[in-house]
């Protein structure tokens, strides 16, 4: 089916690739590529079942928090419930996953991966993706470090920045902010932060 999305720059999906010939539909799908709109790559492709459609309406809308994972965002970042009262927070396979209560609910389509990671927990230590740092990191109110441009930029190049003054947070990995907006994760030895920002995304 025609895939719409607005304020993003896309192209149709491919019908011929290497000598192979596909469906001409497929040209409906749309691709969303790094260099057109600065996110990673997607591909989006609308599926229509044919038949009556009987929706699952007691899933829909469902939501249900990990209150173990909720626990440790609270207590390392002083992310609470409050925060992500809207959304589900869940275990998928071995990750911790977060979504709109419309995506977790879905179940008439076996799905891969669903939500968006939150992070992992190491023994002790909790560590977010940069991806749900970016989106919820704003509500963080603890273990949070504000640096300056040149710091920055060395973070986002994957650079070891070393801090010479005493900072009011904990040893582990922190949230890294810029000019008060969420910039990724960092790990902090009470002496120099290393960048947790993924090779693929660093900048030269």
């Amino acid at each position: 089916m025609p895939v719409e999305l607005h304020d993003f720059r896309v192209r149709p999906g491919v019908t011929r690739w290497q000598g192979a010939t596909f469906d001409d539909r497929v040209e409906n799908c749309v691709r969303i590529l790094p260099q057109d709109n600065d996110t990673a790559p997607f591909f989006v492709a609308r599926l229509t079942k044919r038949g009556v459609c009987k929706p699952r309406t007691d899933y829909l809308g469902k939501i249900e928090t990990n209150n173990a994972f909720l626990g440790n965002l609270s207590e390392r970042f002083g992310i609470t419930g409050d925060n992500l009262a809207q959304f589900a927070l869940f275990r998928y396979r071995n990750e911790q996953c977060i979504s709109t209560p419309e995506v977790f609910s879905f179940r008439e389509v076996s799905a891969i991966r669903k939500g968006l990671e939150c992070g992992r927990v190491y023994g002790h230590d909790l560590k977010p993706d940069n991806d749900f740092v970016q989106l919820f990191g704003s509500s963080a109110t603890k273990n949070v470090i504000e640096m300056k441009e040149w710091q920055v930029t060395k973070f986002l190049r994957g650079e070891i920045v070393r801090i010479n003054e005493t900072l009011p947070v904990e040893k582990g990995f922190v949230i890294i902010r810029y000019q008060g907006l969420p910039v990724g994760v960092g790990k902090y030895n009470g002496i120099e932060i290393r960048s947790a920002i993924k090779r693929e995304r660093r900048t030269l």
